[in-house]
């Protein structure tokens, strides 16, 4: 048994042979050279280590989502999962997808404890942080938002983890979670996502007004023709709150809009027209500078509070008056317009005998430097 295994072994060992010849050393795909300070009688194995272990997880995940286990199987494929994710193992786009697939499935269960939920949400993170190249892989965004909205309502929040320390880890992993996922949701996700949110913003309850406008600052995608359709909402939500000044509100929209300039520039979405959001976000920056120029809003949906809950400022508007202002200075630096300048004419230069490389043999027997 033994050596038909140590024979399976060998034979994907042989499999694995770079396509350069070199011997112990391969490529994953990046640019990045791996095992090159490994012997080169293990570096082999090593790889296939690494295949053999992925397609164990991968499948120890699939039976963990199927039958719902999350508390034995799961636990144990996902810590088998860091292990590889710090050795370094390659892990190719399909086997990246799948296994965000089923660990978004797992972290998104209503039947997991809340003390599980930052270790699958690290996972996730982690996966996506290397996986932004993979345009075809799309998640939804609705067991997303009804996760978070269960972790930070006080209504709907589990009573048996009031205390503050030890409910503030859930909800911090899985807003950066959220924050690596948005860009895979699918298109038309704004509009039903302003929808869901819409219900929260009533001005006669602070709490839940504060927590409507953080999930849309965090769930919001701006890839796309996306911002055309929450760009107009989320203004009349910014400027007219009655919440100038307040360095949490001010960050959470700076925050969304500069995101959105970041992937314009980048061309990564549509363009929009911010001539008319300029001059606010200027004001808002002498305003949070306590400077004379800011512009007080109206009075329409003034929330009566200008605190946020601790449970939206320890997890999605942890910011300070640095965060908001550097907002505010990428907006303007990457809403610049593109600047032509003619090149000043090429001016005639003076016509000049070639120096010498060396001053000639004579002048040197002048001058007693040779004999």
């Amino acid at each position: 048994m033994s050596s038909e295994k140590d024979a399976d072994v060998t034979m994907a060992a042989a499999e694995a042979v770079p396509s350069n010849g070199a011997p112990g050393i391969w490529h994953d795909g990046k640019g990045h050279e791996l095992g090159a300070c490994l012997p080169t009688c293990y570096v082999d194995a090593h790889r296939v280590e690494g295949r053999l272990a992925l397609d164990v997880i991968l499948e120890g995940l699939r039976r963990a989502s199927a039958l719902g286990d999350v508390h034995r199987e799961a636990r144990f494929h996902a810590s088998s999962l860091t292990r590889h994710l710090l050795l370094k193992y390659p892990i190719g786009d399909d086997a990246r997808a799948e296994l965000v697939s089923l660990l978004f499935g797992i972290a998104t269960q209503p039947s997991l404890p809340p003390s599980l939920l930052p270790g699958f949400c690290a996972l996730l993170s982690a996966l996506l942080r290397r996986g932004k190249h993979l345009a075809s892989l799309q998640l939804p965004w609705r067991p997303l938002f009804s996760l978070l909205l269960r972790l930070h309502m006080p209504k709907l929040r589990p009573c048996s983890y009031e205390n503050r320390a030890f409910a503030r880890s859930p909800r911090v992993e899985l807003v950066r979670a959220a924050v690596q996922c948005r860009r895979h949701f699918g298109p038309g996700s704004a509009s039903a996502i302003l929808a869901a949110v819409e219900p929260l913003l009533c001005p006669h309850e602070p709490a839940e007004f504060v927590l409507g406008a953080a999930l849309l600052a965090l769930l919001l995608p701006t890839r796309g023709d996306e911002a055309a359709v929450w760009l107009p909402r989320v203004t009349r939500l910014w400027l007219h709150s009655g919440a100038d000044g307040v360095v949490e509100w001010e960050a959470l929209w700076l925050k969304l809009l500069e995101r959105q300039a970041k992937e314009e520039f980048y061309g990564r979405a549509q363009p929009v027209d911010w001539r008319p959001i300029l001059p606010f976000v200027h004001s808002r920056a002498l305003l949070l500078l306590n400077l004379p120029g800011g512009h007080e809003a109206r009075s329409e949906l003034r929330p009566t509070v200008k605190r946020f809950p601790f449970e939206v400022i320890s997890s999605m508007a942890s910011f300070g008056a640095a965060d908001a202002l550097r907002a505010a200075a990428r907006i303007i630096v990457l809403t610049l317009p593109p600047v032509r300048r003619a090149l000043p004419p090429s001016l005639p230069l003076p016509a000049a005998e070639p120096l010498p490389l060396e001053p000639p043999a004579e002048e040197l027997i002048m001058g007693g430097m040779l004999v």
